[in-house]
């Protein structure tokens, strides 16, 4: 608490009785202002009274100092200017001055803003110094750059703690003089757009004209009569001179003729306007075939069944076709019934191979827009697999995820799917994995993979690690007999985490770190022990497709344990939605192909028998697999 420099204290009278004597005022100042030492003061009679009553009156004022009151020696400020020709920064008006103080000229603080009426988005005015004390001279400036030619206002408003007429203005107006003014090269505008189509645009001028030529600032709005907000401008604001673009945007408009208006404004809000017809027509015909490839399996001496061909027409009016077939080898065996037709249709496609010897063939059958509907074509491939191996379309995946996204990483565990892909089921008993395995080989662009199982219909195999580009092309050879080329895509990183089902669902393959406890509900996985992680507890998680390591493994062969191999990208780990610290990532040691991350459990994870666990890295998502958190 501040100490109060004085307080008031009771002195002892001295006096005779019956005595008009000398008397002591019995009221005196104690304190540690120097100027209110204790004293006494000589008095005599009722004068001690008045004296009390001065007292008492002097520190009356206890309730604050009386508010001062603001003054300027302008109340009012007007400029006025007459546009050149051509613009000189010589001929911006001068400034003009005002001395702020106060009425009793005791000094207080201040601070000065700008408010503009119009134009409500161009700082023509301005006050120095923006704050201070007072006395104060204040510099007002206005500046008539890109301004019509009009009557501007604004004031300056000055605020002051503890001045009574806080906030003081100086109400502050702007005259331009002159003849400029806002025109535009092209004032109607007709736009065609295909219904569903991309937007219509159009390029225009926006220029200055009168006596006095310059720039013009200026600001833009669209209205249209029907159909929505299809109508932009770009740029919407600016100085002119300016190219502008009218753009209309069909989508979600019908068929038909829609009306808009674009509205140029410059700062005295003078308007040029450009008007907008845009008709929407009905979209061109637009091709689509699918599926976009077709494969036969058949049996030597017999016709498999025919397949359909889906001919679309995803954009609009009438859409009529064509089809014809070719094959690269064995004849004529391929086939199209109708060849021709108006789309949506279903032309079927037929083989046959009845005649053909075992072996490969591959053909193609193209289906053409006619001429009327507006032209192109798409060409769908067509393998022909006759007793020897053949690989599905879209039947290389993740070993792990077994995701149909179909897209595998080098040095990935992978699996393939088709038929007469072996005669025999065959694994892999030894290190490094053999490339032939029960007389099967797998060629990836022509290179050997690494085999972990063979079946007729399933191979479980290692991505070669030094495959690159988008797209690979994967053949069997079963039994000495080359099978039909297929192909499989393929990325840098393609995340999937293997789960107990072996369908790349459910419970994971995640282990509490450092043992062989499942991290899954007790009880729930046959012949292995399982409990619920806790929170803070680390987990050992078991997936493949995380790219490239450091250092490399050699396809086919166990990762290492001295130097561990970790990857060159750190994976993002969530647990229930919760990121998880990555503390290892990397191949796991003694295995082919296949990583290990170790993450605890985020002290913020959910708990629950099937908390959703996923991978991301190199821009893809994993399959969501679960694990137990307690």
């Amino acid at each position: 608490m501040k100490a109060t420099w004085f307080h008031l204290q009771r002195s002892r009278i001295a006096h005779s009785r019956g005595s008009h004597g000398t008397r002591f005022v019995p009221w005196a100042f104690s304190g540690t202002n120097p100027r209110h030492k204790p004293r006494a003061v000589a008095t005599s009679g009722p004068l001690r009274f008045l004296l009390l009553a001065a007292v008492l009156l002097h520190f009356a004022p206890l309730q604050g100092r009386a508010q001062e009151t603001l003054t300027s020696t302008q109340l009012n400020l007007s400029f006025s200017y007459q546009l050149p020709t051509p613009p000189t920064p010589e001929s911006v008006p001068d400034p003009k001055f005002f001395t702020l103080n106060t009425a009793s000229s005791n000094p207080v603080s201040f601070t000065a803003e700008v408010q503009i009426d119009n134009p409500d988005d161009i700082t023509w005015l301005s006050a120095t110094p923006a704050s201070g004390s007072t006395p104060q001279l204040m510099t007002v400036s206005v500046n008539p750059a890109g301004l019509a030619p009009f009557t501007y206002r604004g004031r300056i408003v000055i605020t002051a703690a503890g001045a009574s007429n806080s906030p003081f203005t100086i109400e502050v107006t702007f005259d331009i003089a002159g003849d400029r003014e806002l025109r535009v090269s092209e004032n109607v505008l007709d736009l065609q757009a295909a219904q569903g189509g991309a937007a219509a645009s159009q390029n225009i001028t926006l220029f200055t004209i009168g006596t006095h030529l310059g720039a013009l600032r200026f600001d833009t709005s669209t209205a249209t009569q029907s159909g929505g907000d299809w109508l932009s401008v770009s740029p919407s604001e600016g100085t002119a001179p300016q190219g502008l673009t009218i753009s209309a945007n069909p989508a979600g408009l019908s068929q038909g003729a829609f009306i808009g208006a674009v509205t140029i404004a410059d700062t005295s809000v003078r308007t040029v306007l450009v008007q907008v017809r845009l008709t929407v027509a009905a979209s061109p015909p637009q091709l689509s075939v699918a599926p976009a490839a077709l494969l036969f399996i058949a049996a030597p001496g017999q016709n498999p069944a025919s397949q359909p061909l889906q001919v679309q027409n995803a954009g609009g009016g009438q859409l009529g076709w064509t089809a014809e077939t070719a094959t690269s080898s064995g004849g004529n065996w391929l086939s199209v019934n109708p060849t021709t037709g108006t789309a949506p249709s279903s032309p079927q496609v037929a083989v046959n191979s009845a005649s053909l010897a075992a072996g490969a063939y591959n053909g193609s059958v193209t289906v053409t827009v006619l001429p009327a509907s507006g032209g192109g074509s798409v060409s769908v491939p067509v393998g022909l697999a006759v007793g020897v191996p053949a690989v599905g379309i879209g039947g290389v995946v993740s070993g792990a995820s077994f995701s149909t996204e179909a897209v595998v990483a080098p040095s990935s565990i992978a699996s393939l799917f088709g038929v007469n892909l072996a005669t025999d089921t065959a694994s892999a008993t030894e290190l490094p994995l053999p490339t032939t395995l029960a007389g099967t080989q797998v060629l990836v662009n022509e290179v050997p993979a690494p085999l972990f199982f063979v079946s007729p219909t399933q191979i479980n195999l290692q991505m070669p690690g030094e495959v690159a580009g988008t797209a690979v092309t994967v053949v069997v050879v079963a039994g000495g007999v080359r099978g039909l080329e297929g192909s499989a895509s393929i990325a840098p990183e393609v995340p999937g985490i293997f789960t107990l089902n072996q369908q790349g669902t459910g419970q994971g393959a995640v282990l509490l770190a450092n043992t062989e406890v499942f991290a899954a509900p007790v009880g729930s996985v046959p012949g292995r022990s399982s409990r619920p992680a806790n929170r803070g507890e680390f987990l050992s998680i078991f997936c493949t497709g995380l790219g490239a390591t450091s250092p490399p493994v050699p396809p086919g062969e166990a990762a290492g344990s001295s130097p561990l191999s970790e990857t060159l990208q750190t994976p993002v780990v969530t647990i229930g939605g919760v990121p998880a610290e990555v503390s290892f990532s990397g191949l796991a040691p003694g295995f082919v192909g296949l990583y290990q991350i170790n993450v605890p459990v985020p002290q913020g994870a959910p708990t629950g028998d099937a908390v959703p666990l996923v991978i991301q890295i190199g821009g893809r998502s994993s399959n969501t697999a679960t694990v137990a958190i307690q």
